[in-house]
Formats: C-alpha cells, sequence, structure tokens
C-alpha cells in the first residue's frame, strides 16, 4: 500500500505509531470507534489528527492518518495470517518469530509485508486485534 504523501512516512515514528494505537483503543473504549463499516474511522481521525500534531509538533493531513488506520489493519490481519500458519513459531514474549527459509520464502510471495515479520512479530498485535475485532461478534 502507498501513501498518499509518502513524503510524510518519515515523520511516523514508533512512538507516534504507540500514542496513535493507545487513543484509538481510547475511542473504541469509549464507544466513538466503528470496526464496520466505517473502520477507517473518519470522525476518529478528525478528532485525534489536532491532538498527536499538536504533541509531536507535526502538520500530517487527515488523508494520512485515515491510510494509517487502513495500513494497521493490513499489519494485524497479515500478521495474524503469518503466526497461524504450519512452521511458523511466534514467542509473544519477545516477540520473536522463527521460521524457516522455505516457509519464509513461501509466505513472501503470498504476501509482500511478510518480510516485516521475518524475525520479529507484529509490536501492537494484540491491541489491533482488539481495536478491530467486532464486539458484535463475541
Amino acid at each position: 500500500m502507498r501513501c498518499v504523501i509518502p513524503f510524510y512516512d518519515c515523520l511516523w515514528t514508533s512512538e507516534l505509531e504507540s500514542r496513535f494505537i493507545a487513543a484509538a483503543m481510547a475511542a473504541k473504549e469509549a464507544g466513538t470507534w466503528q470496526v464496520w463499516p466505517n473502520w477507517r474511522n473518519r470522525a476518529f481521525v478528525e478528532q485525534i489528527m489536532p491532538i498527536l500534531n499538536s504533541e509531536f509538533r507535526l502538520a500530517l493531513p487527515a488523508e494520512f492518518y485515515a491510510e494509517k488506520v487502513e495500513l494497521l489493519f493490513h499489519r494485524q490481519n497479515t500478521f495474524q495470517f503469518i503466526k497461524g500458519h504450519y512452521g511458523v513459531y511466534w514467542n509473544e514474549q519477545s516477540n520473536d518469530v522463527v521460521m524457516d527459509d522455505e516457509i519464509f520464502s513461501g509466505l513472501a510471495t503470498l504476501t509482500p509485508i511478510a518480510h516485516a515479520y521475518r524475525s520479529k512479530g507484529e509490536a501492537h498485535y494484540r491491541d489491533l486485534c482488539a481495536l478491530f475485532r467486532d464486539d458484535e461478534e463475541d
């Protein structure tokens, strides 16, 4: 997935991502986060954008934050697929992923972002699962 404004990607730090996910989790707990049908969450993005821009002294547009929601959704789904694959072992405590080269090669042909998970898991996996799970499914 390519960002609408790729230049801004260099401003997206792990600290900003953690803060963004924490804000999304708080919005979900408050009932203002919608998984479906509006999982891009335009209202949430417009609410959190000025807060994060101010906190991190940035001027990122709403479209950038909306794309990050979509990217986080795809990252969560991809890692869920990878960790569920036979021969892939994920240690949740250390976030290490172990798989042999043949399995990795096969997964990399199925999904290009598999390279991100060659040896480390998704840093915010549990939060992303909770964030993108439809509570009505439970």
